[in-house]
């Protein structure tokens, strides 16, 4: 039996939606993109769909599964695994272990080549946790068909919905405290806001919000106020990288032509400068309609631009015009808690930062209670509580942080190399130890990232090396880039 007839063996396609129980109050509703048809599920699964081609053949299997477990405690020791530890028989190669987000929660994803009996299969599988139990969507097809319906994987997914009587569901899988930036973050605790962490700004979202995926590709994160099976408010935010400086001014005008463009009727209202997390920000009410919908609708947009005039931010609430004025406490209220995540504000005991490169090229949560000692070409020099120092920093390619790495390495003695997986990029880890003034040996650890100039140097004393691996590897893991 060939891959596609592997593919073939579940035909008996029953309706177009599927809605899910998962939890007490809680569902996974998924609606079926065209050309997917959702199929009867075996015992192990709780949901199995199958995507068709123009020849009626199937290209593309989902098998929706669940893994419970005693506790969320327990459950989000299997993130670790997933992350960290996950290993595959003979048969089957893991090609790539990365973050994701799935109907704005966090996710785990892993790609890997399984061969089978009847053939090479290539599967991708987004583990999604919710409470106690764990989701896993894994898509499998032919390795040659991969790369063209991967899309189709994804387009899948914006379907996919996460539903509860009191709001969004509690995703624990962004445990508190945790740091996430490139993508959007959650966290949710049993009574806690829903924290969205995106590049140098973060904020709050009330429970009552939900997140969904956003409609709008150009958005990093979209929330709806429900009512009934219906949404009375809606909140997208949004964030732009510029490749060269932007004033405040011109990005505003740049987002307006954009509205303007985009909604019918629009009219602007009010127009006033005011301030965000410390920012210059410009405050925009304004009317307009939507293809389809003769309802009158109200905005409210800021705009804000970081002081490099890298970076700008978006935040734009809507609703029904005769409802906006009683719902502009709930978007002040998200609008209030706007903060800046910079590396060098001070830390509260126990918090984390993030060092976002000046360049925009990575990201970086830092250990608890990292300090800033000083700013260096192209980053930041930082120490810990116990007398541990640590530069991170960028140079303009790899070959330049070769060099780096070698000048640093001069005088020292090499102890070995190994290779760590960040997210999404490889980091070679080189250890190295020499004597200080007063003669006590110390460590030197030197991390180059694939693929990129980002360095990380680390100096400790030696006899502090062992402890260290507590938290200098998964700060070495927890680098992202964009």
């Amino acid at each position: 039996m060939d891959g596609r007839k592997l593919l073939s063996l579940f035909l008996l396609a029953y309706c177009l939606a599927v809605s899910i129980g998962v939890a007490e109050g809680a569902d996974i509703d998924i609606t079926l993109p065209p050309g997917w048809n959702a199929l009867e599920p075996t015992r192990d699964e709780v949901a199995l769909c199958e995507l068709r081609d123009d020849k009626d053949r199937a290209v593309v299997l989902l098998r929706l599964r669940r893994i419970d477990f005693g506790s969320p405690e327990e459950a989000e020791g299997f993130a670790d695994y997933l992350r960290n530890k996950a290993r595959y028989d003979e048969s089957t190669t893991l090609l790539k272990n990365s973050d994701g987000t799935l109907a704005g929660y966090p996710s785990i994803v892993h790609q890997v080549v399984e061969k089978t009996p009847e053939g090479t299969l290539q599967r991708e599988m987004s583990y999604l946790r919710l409470e106690s139990s764990w989701y896993v969507f894994e898509f499998s097809t032919l390795p040659e068909d991969f790369g063209r319906l991967r899309d189709r994987f994804a387009e899948f997914l914006r379907g996919v919905r996460i539903t509860a009587s009191g709001g969004v569901v509690s995703s624990p899988a962004a445990s508190p405290g945790a740091e996430s930036t490139g993508t959007q973050a959650l966290q949710a605790g049993p009574a806690s806001p829903v924290v969205v962490r995106e590049g140098a700004l973060a904020f709050e979202v009330p429970r009552e919000w939900s997140a969904v995926p956003p409609s709008d590709p150009s958005a990093s994160a979209y929330f709806v106020l429900r009512e009934g099976s219906g949404a009375r408010a809606e909140f997208l935010f949004y964030r732009e990288e510029f490749p060269s400086p932007v004033t405040l001014d011109t990005y505003f005008q740049a987002v307006e032509s954009e509205g303007q463009n985009s909604f019918k009727s629009y009219r602007r209202l009010d127009l006033k400068r005011t301030s965000l997390a410390g920012l210059e920000a410009l405050r925009l009410e304004f009317l307009f309609t939507v293809e389809g919908n003769p309802a009158q609708l109200k905005g409210l947009f800021y705009a804000v631009v970081t002081e490099t005039e890298t970076e700008g931010y978006g935040f734009l609430f809507d609703a029904a015009s005769s409802d906006f004025d009683a719902l502009l406490p709930a978007f002040e209220r998200i609008l209030a808690s706007v903060r800046r995540e910079t590396a060098g504000a001070s830390s509260p005991a126990g918090a984390h930062l993030v060092h976002q490169d000046p360049a925009g090229l990575f990201a970086a949560p830092l250990p608890s209670g990292a300090t800033v000692v000083r700013p260096i070409e192209g980053g930041t020099l930082y120490r810990l509580p116990g007398g541990e120092e640590f530069q991170l920093f960028a140079v303009k390619d790899e070959a330049t942080a070769e060099e780096v790495r070698a000048k640093v390495a001069e005088g020292k003695r090499a102890h070995g190399s190994s290779v760590v997986q960040a997210r999404g990029r490889q980091a070679q880890v080189f250890l190295y130890s020499s004597p200080d003034a007063a003669g006590v040996s110390r460590a030197t650890v030197v991390v180059r990232f694939a693929a990129s100039g980002v360095l990380l140097v680390v100096t400790l004393p030696a006899a502090e090396y062992g402890k260290a691996q507590e938290w200098l590897l998964p700060f070495i893991k927890g680098f992202s880039f964009r």
